[in-house]
């Protein structure tokens, strides 16, 4: 009995002592408390009496917030949690203290809308955008919209009043982006980009940047066709940034300013049209042989006129260029009719000069390498800030013939990249299947090919001659020809300068 009350009164000694020695260091009371506990990144920064003090703490301190976006009320940082706990502990901060540790650590946050943009290409990270009115939004993608499909067009496709195409015209059939886009409430960090205007939003949407845009300042006799050759850009590049400008025909004022920034929009806006239209189909030359003519003379027997073909069109636009056209109908107007020169095989050593058997020099020797009719859908120049080194020809239909514009020597094959292609192509060659033909100083491409081609290196091939198939291989995302010339000099020539365009 003596040692059991020994063995109590050590006990109750050490428990003394124990709770002398953390009542001395405030770690802990006799009794709990309730007070609250406050993390921050899922790591606790402290322990406070008053959530709520806490919380008008932060709104009172961050006027210059409020003024900066014109806003009542500022919230903790998205990582603050808050939470009411029972503790022994006594190192109960001050709201300052917690409020001076969070302001160190993580930005304070406003109410605003994040609008959430999800990429086909599931390697590209989602966009984020944010703005304080879900309206700024809505109202920057219609401009966006209405940049490359145009705003009168654009509203009679929402209102349903579009007119039906009675003998030309058009009339859109749909209008949607590729990218998943959502929008939704929440609360957003004051160190992000916040949007706080359409007008503001509706650029970065444009221009993939809240950078200022180069602009130009119109000068006496300037027209647009001189400001996009000086800057690099296509008509249609300028006409999208300047959605004032209603097309490129309009005249310009001196001091007007007009921007010259290359567009790189954040989403992709996909419209689809059909389009009725009356298209030129130029004529091309046939040669004869005449043996009553000296060799090296030719004479014309018959000149050529261009006719008229009534076409039908269904185009697909992705931010105003055209990535796929698919000619649906065509009618004859007017009749093609081919010009026809007689060319000399006769040989003789001397032969009296006459003047209308002289040599065709008009360079109508080129023949179109499609058959018709036909679109022409990009144009050798500037777009998308690179320099387009040929023409894209459309409608022919994939798998439709390739024809050799003259005579020539093959000097270059591809046919290994399938017949599908798009950017980011398995092949790794831009142009995919093609096919390079050597004529004298000049060489002509044929590019996108379907993988049929037809020839080979080092084959000699006459105009008119089939090469390959009109296919979408290589960095294509669309059934088309790129025809490309490389001149004398090694470099790209316009082909329209040389076969009638």
């Amino acid at each position: 009995m003596k040692n059991k009350n020994i063995i109590a009164l050590l006990i109750t000694i050490v428990l003394g002592v124990f709770i002398i020695f953390i009542s001395l260091n405030g770690v802990a009371y006799a009794s709990p408390v309730e007070v609250y506990k406050v993390y921050l990144n899922g790591k606790t920064i402290g322990y406070i009496e008053s959530k709520d003090e806490l919380l008008e703490l932060i709104d009172q301190k961050q006027n210059e917030i409020k003024q900066k976006y014109n806003i009542n009320k500022v919230y903790p940082p998205n990582g603050l949690n808050i939470e009411k706990i029972t503790t022994y502990k006594n190192d109960i901060k001050s709201a300052e203290e917690i409020y001076n540790r969070i302001e160190q650590v993580e930005p304070f946050t406003i109410e605003g809308y994040i609008v959430t943009i999800k990429y086909p290409d599931k390697d590209r990270k989602p966009l984020y955008i944010y703005t304080l009115e879900k309206e700024f939004f809505e109202e920057a993608f219609y401009n966006t919209v209405a940049a490359f499909v145009g705003a009168e067009q654009l509203d009679d496709y929402k209102n349903n009043t579009q007119e039906e195409i009675k003998d030309e015209g058009e009339r859109v059939e749909s209008i949607y982006w590729e990218e998943d886009v959502t929008i939704k409430k929440g609360l957003i960090s004051n160190k992000e980009t916040i949007f706080t205007s359409s007008d503001d939003l509706s650029k970065y949407l444009l221009f993939g940047t809240t950078d200022k845009q180069r602009t130009y300042t119109v000068k006496d006799g300037d027209n647009i066709n001189d400001i996009i050759e000086k800057n690099n850009l296509s008509i249609e590049e300028f006409l999208v940034a300047n959605p004032s400008i209603p097309d490129k025909d309009i005249l310009l004022s001196k001091g007007q300013e007009v921007s010259i920034g290359l567009i790189a929009p954040v989403v992709t806006i996909v419209h689809e049209i059909e389009k009725v239209e009356n298209i030129t189909n130029k004529y091309e030359t046939e040669y004869k042989t005449d043996s009553s003519l000296y060799r090296g003379t030719s004479k014309v027997i018959q000149e050529g006129t261009n006719g008229v073909d009534k076409v039908t069109e269904k185009i697909q636009f992705k931010n105003g260029d055209i990535d796929q056209l698919v000619i649906t109908k065509s009618e004859k107007v007017t009749p093609t009719v081919n010009r026809i020169i007689a060319r000399g095989t006769k040989t003789a050593q001397t032969y009296n000069y006459d003047p209308t058997y002289a040599p065709d020099l008009s360079g109508s020797d080129f023949l179109w390498p499609t058959i018709k009719p036909y679109i022409i859908t990009s144009r050798f120049g500037w777009r998308w800030g690179k320099h387009h080194n040929g023409i894209d020809i459309s409608g022919c239909g994939f798998g439709s013939p390739i024809y050799a514009v003259s005579d020539g020597t093959v000097v270059a094959v591809v046919n290994h990249c399938g017949n599908v292609g798009g950017y980011g192509n398995s092949c790794g060659n831009y142009w995919g299947n093609h096919v390079d033909v050597q004529y004298g100083d000049y060489k002509f491409i044929y590019a996108h090919l379907k993988s049929d081609v037809r020839v080979r290196v080092g084959q000699t091939v006459t105009r008119g001659q089939q090469v390959g198939s009109m296919g979408s291989s290589g960095s294509s995302t669309g059934t088309h020809l790129h025809f490309g010339i490389v001149g004398p000099n090694g470099n790209y020539i316009n082909p329209c300068s040389m076969i009638k365009c």
